[in-house]
């Protein structure tokens, strides 16, 4: 120490000798083995977790695409980064008392640990500003943070932490600048460790500030849910982001103060005070704290994501089954034990179906006012049966297998015969077991073995018999037991991901291309911000949204006050058909419920929240059903799984998903009404991110789907099944809404996008700079075709049931364009190649004949083409124009088309051509 305070300034700029030993402050062994110990513990943690965390982003597609785990990546690399940096450098240093060869290489080695440090806390800052739009602006947040936005700003945030880092090496230093020296860094300038300092705890300021703000959040949505809503019993609930997430920033910042309050400290003091050589020794044994919060970090925040933590699982269970050398799914036995069959006889009908629907009914308390997705009101016996028109209309007796629905939902009331009500199909479903009987006769012996009889006896049209509480109960159960169909039998698919990933894609879809996505419902009436009305209405508490209704509605008005204003009075299901069948769409998928929980239909579990009791009083997904199978187009069916505020699901979510009350009682008997009145031609699943497959019951629909449905050899269905199924599961991929890949996925994929650049649902306030126009929408559809994708357009009609004509425009372009470039776009496949260097010029092939779409028409009429390579055979022509189109060699590669000359025009006719080529590989 008198040495270091001989020489002062000079001492600390010099390498070789004593003065370097002033800044080595263990003295003792003992010090030395305890801070060797503490280094190479956290550090061999902190590299194999960070390791493990990006392993699992970077090898899960739906990962690794999203901002959040782009962040969390970013996050990972700093510390798996700092745990090396840091310890072999300090270890280095302090144990083994090694001094480097020059000043600059140990500034080399204090910056790369000072990057790695500061890029940790800054990319910790971008996710914590993610998590806070997505709380703060939730409808617009995948359009503010898309991925190419997250990875410019991880460029920006390291570009300036290595800048950073740099500054002493560039000559902010003391021994360039003769100025005054760190305490506890040799070669570091005070004024810089101020600096970066200051740095450092605007940081943490942002960090702090950013995750106050989203716990705020959560603490007022939740202290609103236990004023404002019922939950079996309890007066509590929580949001989309849950108090788990709550209690995970907690911990993220306890941890980040314990372990960052000591050295920045200690570094502050530093500069306005001496340190004795105690504190010296407290400091090097404090920055060892900063690799345990790196080592913590994808403890506490990464590894608590579900996606991550689903990921985990799986990599463990193919792990595990590598070593028992089998094709058995683990994860299908654990999680999916719906499976195991039991044979029940009620009123003398014998249905199979899982175990796991075998659980009693619990007495649920009155739907509150505002949450209309599943009353659950407990009936005594015989009441209201004969009373209301309002109730008695669609009610009937719990054992009657006649009417639209075979057996009562879970709200304890039951739906009853509806006779020739038009619309609602009175004799297509007499219940599934005769569905079920007609298959077995048809399917004979071959596939019979196994099965257990589905033959219900007639059900008597009397009113239910008091005192029948237990066929109540059952009735919803049994329903779904019905429909499941016969047990296992050889060549089946499996209620596991690996059997029912295993099924053929049917063809008709790949060679669609092309379909029209509808976004109706309830939230069409107040028509404004977006179809997330309700929830940032009443979920959020969105100023905006409380001073919209405020302004337009009545005191005390509540969502459900606008079910019948949703009247659908002008619409007109024939006149949609031939809209979209001249828009060229193959197939066209509508929204049957969305997480409101409004059905489209008369759903047997939705009493007087479904369009059939209530606003347009007509089966609206029945009707357009009609007319599109007339026009010769493929049926989809939306469906949400979740509902926002159910009370049953607000029950199961508090459990943390261990009840399943709400898929027993709303979810799977709203699939298997769907499926067996309507036989979509494809299942679009939603609202599946918050919980696991095993509590959705996912495998076990999609199995009786694939095995026994009616729709079983042509239905199509996408991904969103679980919380972590995106891009990983089902049948084609959907990934994310707008999902652009960036190269030629190896799966079936399906790019979803609207008109309406800011809602799926009608928005009266839209803006037409806020819609995509024609060159937009050619644009996408290439793209998404090229890459083996097919194109889902979204369109949002009014309350009234009107496409606003600016869509219908939209719409006819798009179909105008497909009447001359179809060619190009229906069962097409993807080429070899899929776009040229240029961007502007896309590929698609149809066996021999390859066809390249380009998107601008070159200045003189001569397109390059570098990819294709020319034959003596080559014909080239363009679609739409008659004769052929002159071609030569290109000098380098490919070939050059002459094009035909458009008419003298300052603008493009179109905004994209398509050329057939023939005889080129």
């Amino acid at each position: 120490m008198d040495i270091c305070k001989t020489f002062e300034n000079a001492s600390k700029c010099s390498v070789n000798g004593t003065p370097m030993e002033c800044f080595m402050v263990l003295s003792t062994q003992a010090q030395k083995i305890s801070i060797a110990t503490l280094c190479g513990l956290f550090g061999t943690l902190c590299i194999f977790e960070n390791s493990v965390v990006l392993y699992l982003i970077f090898s899960s597609p739906g990962t690794r695409r999203k901002p959040s785990y782009i962040f969390i990546s970013s996050l990972a690399l700093a510390d798996l980064l700092a745990s090396i940096i840091f310890v072999s450098s300090f270890v280095n240093f302090h144990v083994l008392n090694g001094t480097d060869s020059s000043k600059e290489l140990f500034l080399l080695k204090l910056g790369g640990v000072n990057t790695s440090f500061t890029a940790s806390l800054s990319s910790l800052l971008l996710t914590a500003l993610d998590r806070y739009v997505s709380i703060s602006r939730p409808s617009e947040y995948k359009l503010l943070v898309t991925r190419k936005r997250a990875w410019a700003a991880l460029g920006v945030l390291w570009a300036m932490c290595v800048t950073t880092a740099s500054l002493p090496i560039l000559g902010w230093n003391c021994c360039t600048l003769n100025s005054t020296c760190s305490e506890l860094f040799p070669f570091v300038d005070d004024n810089y460790l101020s600096s970066w300092v200051c740095l450092v705890m605007a940081l943490l300021g942002c960090i702090v500030y950013a995750y106050a703000h989203v716990l705020w959040r959560a603490h007022q949505h939740v202290a609103y849910m236990g004023k404002h809503q019922a939950q079996v019993g309890k007066q509590n609930s929580r949001m989309r982001m849950d108090v788990m997430l709550a209690k995970t920033l907690v911990m993220v910042l306890t941890v980040l103060v314990l372990c960052w309050s000591p050295v920045l400290i200690l570094m502050i003091y530093s500069i306005f005070a001496k340190l004795t050589n105690h504190l010296r020794k407290v400091f090097a044994f404090c920055s060892t704290l900063c690799l345990l919060n790196s080592m913590v970090n994808p403890i506490i925040y990464a590894l608590r994501s579900k996606e991550l933590f689903s990921s985990l699982r799986a990599v463990f269970f193919r792990f595990k089954r590598r070593l028992r050398g089998t094709d058995d799914s683990p994860e299908g036995d654990s999680g999916h034990k719906s499976s195991v069959a039991e044979t029940v006889c009620e009123d003398d009908v014998h249905v199979t179906y899982p175990a796991r629907a075998l659980q009693p009914r619990p007495n649920l308390p009155e739907l509150r006012r505002g949450a209309p997705g599943a009353s659950t009101r407990q009936e005594e016996p015989g009441e209201a049966r004969a009373g209301s028109s309002r109730r008695s209309r669609g009610r009937g007796t719990a054992g009657a297998a006649t009417g639209p629905g075979p057996a009562p939902g879970p709200l304890g009331s039951a739906r009853g015969a509806r006779g020739s009500r038009p619309g609602r199909g009175g004799g297509a479903l007499r219940g599934p077991g005769r569905e079920l009987k007609r298959r077995e006769a048809k399917e004979g012996d071959g596939k019979g073995k196994g099965k257990a009889a589905a033959t219900p006896r007639p059900a008597a049209a009397s009113e239910p018999r008091p005192g029948a509480g237990m066929g109540m109960a059952a009735g919803p159960l049994l329903w779904l037991a019905a429909a499941l169909g016969p047990a296992a039998a050889a060549g089946r698919y499996s209620p596991d991901w690996g059997s029912l990933d295993a099924r053929p894609l049917p063809a008709w879809f790949d060679r669609a291309k092309v379909g029209v996505f509808v976004h109706w419902g309830v939230f069409s009436v107040p028509a404004w911000g977006s179809e997330w009305f309700w929830w940032h209405w009443r979920g959020e508490h969105r100023a905006d949204y409380e001073r919209f209704v405020r302004q337009r509605y009545p005191p005390r008005t509540d969502y459900t006050d606008f079910a019948p204003r949703f009247t659908a009075h002008d619409f007109q299901p024939r006149r949609w058909a031939r809209l979209f069948q001249r828009a060229g769409a193959r197939y066209v998928v509508l929204t049957t419920k969305h997480h409101e929980g409004f059905t489209n239909w008369g759903s047997p579990v939705s009493w007087n929240w479904n369009s059939v009791d209530t606003g347009p009083h007509r089966d609206l997904v029945g009707e357009l059903g009609q007319a599109l199978r007339e026009s010769n187009i493929r049926y989809g069916l939306y469906h949400s799984l979740l509902e926002w505020f159910n009370p049953l699901y607000l029950a199961d979510k508090e459990s943390g998903f261990k009840t399943q009350n709400f898929v027993l009682k709303k979810t799977m008997p709203e699939l298997y009404d769907l499926v067996l009145k309507y036989k979509p031609d494809l299942i679009w699943s939603d609202g599946d991110w918050e919980a696991p497959d095993s509590y959705w019951n996912s495998t076990s629909f999609l199995a009786w789907l694939y095995n026994d449905s009616p729709v079983k050899d042509t239905v199509v269905v996408n991904d969103r099944w679980c919380n972590n199924c995106s891009c990983h599961h089902g049948g084609y991929y959907n990934c994310a809404d707008k999902y652009k890949p960036g190269s030629l996925p190896a799966h079936k994929w399906e790019m979803c996008s609207s008109i309406d650049k800011l809602s799926w649902g009608y928005r009266s306030n839209m803006h037409i700079d806020e819609l995509m126009d024609e060159a937009s929408i050619i644009e996408e559809l290439v793209k998404t075709v090229s890459f083996g994708g097919n194109y889902l357009l979204n369109v949002g009609p009014t309350k009234e049931g009107v496409i606003a004509p600016i869509f219908e425009e939209r719409l006819l372009a798009l179909g105008r364009w497909l009447d001359t470039n179809g060619e190009a776009i229906y069962e097409s496949k993807p080429w070899r190649v899929q776009v040229e260097d240029t961007g502007t010029v896309w590929y698609t092939s149809k066996g021999p004949v390859v066809y390249a779409i380009f998107l601008a028409w070159p200045q003189d009429n001569v397109l390059q083409l570098s990819s294709p390579i020319p034959s003596p055979t080559t014909q080239v022509s363009m679609l739409g124009f008659a004769g052929a189109l002159q071609w030569q060699k290109a000098p380098g590669k490919g070939l050059l088309v002459t094009l035909p000359p458009l008419p003298p025009s300052p603008l493009s006719t179109q905004p994209g051509w398509a050329l057939r080529l023939q005889g080129v590989q």
